[in-house]
């Protein structure tokens, strides 16, 4: 979907990003709301075809997202030499991504057919397709996979909260 309107709104998300990675506190602050607003622009002519039913949650819950974004910069900087230490031959507690990812993946498989998946096997099942990778433009749709995830989770908390 690479329509004018989209890549238009991608343009302006970039700039908006960089802005953002080279601003200091203040600046920071203040472009939070610009940059929300373009990201929701960007998300609207991305979903114009197939929106959400509940597009104002999701666009809320990308604020609070760009929101910690810029209190973790203010923090720790935005560091962009930090390597991703991915891979399949990548290992963590003696074992390798690939190998985890294969394991969660029939873990997450099993729980489908049983009717007792939940939304931290899945978002496990996400993080370790992504640890494995090592491709970049891969990792990359496998970390929105992890976000996307993340985020219908974070609704499914608030919905939850609403209806108590």
């Amino acid at each position: 979907m690479n329509t004018p309107e989209v890549e238009r709104a991608a343009r302006a998300a970039t700039e908006a990003l960089a802005k953002f990675d080279r601003a200091g506190v203040t600046t920071v602050l203040q472009t939070v709301p610009y940059l929300t607003q373009t990201l929701r622009e960007l998300l609207a002519a991305v979903t114009a075809t197939n929106k959400p039913a509940d597009e104002p949650r999701v666009l809320s819950i990308v604020a609070e997202i760009v929101s910690e974004r810029g209190r973790q910069d203010a923090k720790w900087g935005a560091p962009h030499d930090v390597p991703d230490g991915t891979g399949s031959g990548k290992r963590m507690l003696g074992r390798a991504f690939a190998d985890i990812r294969d394991e969660v993946q029939a873990w997450v498989d099993r729980a489908a057919e049983e009717g007792t998946s939940t939304m931290s096997t899945v978002l496990l099942e996400e993080v370790f397709e992504a640890l494995a990778e090592s491709d970049e433009q891969k990792l990359r749709a496998e970390l929105i996979q992890v976000a996307a995830v993340a985020a219908k989770w974070i609704q499914i908390i608030d919905e939850r909260d609403t209806l108590s």
